[in-house]
Order: C-alpha cells, then sequence, then structure tokens
C-alpha cells in the first residue's frame, strides 16, 4: 500500500474510534465520575488508607469484584459503596449497549461519524449532480458529509468506502441538518432537484451556522437570480445554464 493509502486508512481508523467513542461519551462521562467522587469519598473518609486503595476498592465495586468482606462497617459508608456499584454497573451497561446499538444499526454509525467532522462541506441530495460533487470534493482532499432522503445502494457503497457519512432524512428538517453538522461545517450545498427544497435548506443551514457558506442548486434560471438578489447566499447556480453553452458548442461540432 503507497503511503497515501496508509495514511487515508489510519484516518478512517481514527475517525471509527472517535465516533465510537462518541457514541458512548455520556456512560463514559458517569462512569468517570463514578469512580472520582468514589474514590475521594473513601479516601477522605479513612475507609481507605490512600488514594491509591480508595481507587482500587472503587474499581472492585464496580467490577463485582469486592467482597462483603472488603465492605466498610460505617452504614454511611455501605451506602455509598452501594451507590458506587449502581452508578458504575448502570455506566457499564449502557455503554454496551450503546456500542451494540453502534455495531448493529449502520444509521447510528452514520450519525456517530458525522458528529467526528468539523469544518467540513455538507452536501444535500445526493443525485447524479450531488455524487458528483461529493466525488470532486473528496478528490480535493475535503472532507464531506451527506443527506438524502432514501437509502441507493449504487452510491452508499462507494461513499462509505470512502468514510463519507450519509445522514438518510429530510434535509427540511433542522434535526437533519444539525446530524449531519451543519453547525461545525464551513459549507453547505444544497443540490437536490427541487428548487424550493434547495431554498429551504439553505435558509435553515445559515440559521444554523450564520458564517457557512452557502451553495444553491436552481432549475429555474429566472428564481436563481432573484434568490442571489435577495438573499445573502454565497452562489446561486442553475445547471440549466451552465448546461447551455456546452450544448451549443457540441451542436457545433466543438
Amino acid at each position: 500500500m503507497n503511503p497515501l493509502g496508509i495514511i487515508r486508512r489510519l484516518k478512517v481508523i481514527s475517525q471509527t474510534v472517535r465516533a465510537a467513542l462518541w457514541r458512548v461519551r455520556l456512560s463514559l462521562a458517569l462512569l468517570v465520575t463514578v469512580v472520582i467522587i468514589g474514590t475521594l469519598v473513601f479516601w477522605w473518609s479513612g475507609a481507605q488508607s490512600n488514594w491509591q486503595r480508595a481507587l482500587f476498592y472503587t474499581l472492585n465495586l464496580i467490577t463485582l469484584q469486592a467482597s462483603p468482606g472488603d465492605a466498610p462497617d460505617e452504614l454511611g459508608l455501605q451506602l455509598a459503596s452501594l451507590a458506587v456499584l449502581i452508578g458504575g454497573v448502570s455506566a457499564i451497561a449502557g455503554g454496551a449497549a450503546n456500542v451494540v446499538d453502534y455495531i448493529r444499526d449502520p444509521q447510528e454509525r452514520q450519525l456517530a461519524l458525522a458528529h467526528t467532522y468539523k469544518n467540513h462541506v455538507v452536501v444535500c441530495g445526493v443525485g447524479r449532480v450531488g455524487y458528483r460533487v461529493i466525488n470532486e470534493l473528496l478528490h480535493a482532499h475535503e472532507s464531506v458529509t451527506a443527506i438524502n432522503r432514501s437509502v441507493d445502494e449504487d452510491w452508499l457503497t462507494d461513499l462509505q468506502r470512502n468514510n463519507v457519512p450519509v445522514i438518510i432524512g429530510d434535509a427540511r428538517r433542522t434535526q437533519t441538518l444539525i446530524d449531519a453538522g451543519v453547525p461545525d461545517a464551513k459549507c453547505i450545498v444544497a443540490c437536490t432537484s427541487d428548487d424550493l427544497t434547495n431554498l429551504d435548506i439553505a435558509l435553515d443551514a445559515r440559521e444554523l451556522n450564520k458564517n457557512i457558506r452557502v451553495i444553491i442548486r436552481m432549475f429555474d434560471i429566472k428564481l436563481g437570480e432573484n434568490v442571489k438578489k435577495h438573499f445573502d447566499f454565497d452562489e446561486v447556480i442553475s445547471v440549466s445554464a451552465l448546461a447551455a453553452p456546452v450544448i451549443a458548442k457540441a451542436a457545433r461540432g466543438k
């Protein structure tokens, strides 16, 4: 494998690990909190002679390795031990459940992976145009997330192979845009096959991220001109207008 291939593979592994950690972040935070509080309680109360023993006792409680004889004599500390046991086991069980969901549910993996992206480009609508836009961005070494209403196996597998998170949903919904990372993105490309849908997406994206660069695909040339005139969007592109010179050139045999 060439050096670029190795770097790309390492990047994919790194993003996958970060996505998995993001998926279990709440359970991990709860577990760390329980361990810290338990260690401090058993150390400061004098139940354990030093913080190292307090830490080991706390970990033994959480991993069910502490025996009844290890429990403190004081009722308050016994209740604290029970609380640490319940909190730690709950955190581990919750984390395990999240990992299972992450492994079994493809969309959960896509959502988790999308949350690892910052300063990226969001492409809404992965038809023929959107798919080509994504590939051009990938060739330019840009990070990309995508939104599409339905699953199309022809392009979905290829995009996932390139570590492009694909959020299945309606890009007109604010939550879908959030799931794709619009608040942290540097640009959004609205290129569905419906002009009004693209306009709606662009307006919602600008509300979520005031600094995001907005690129809109428009079929209606006049509507595109009006949109660019009245809204503060970076580019409003008419595919028909762009195609006209190419068609005319082909007609002239050039």
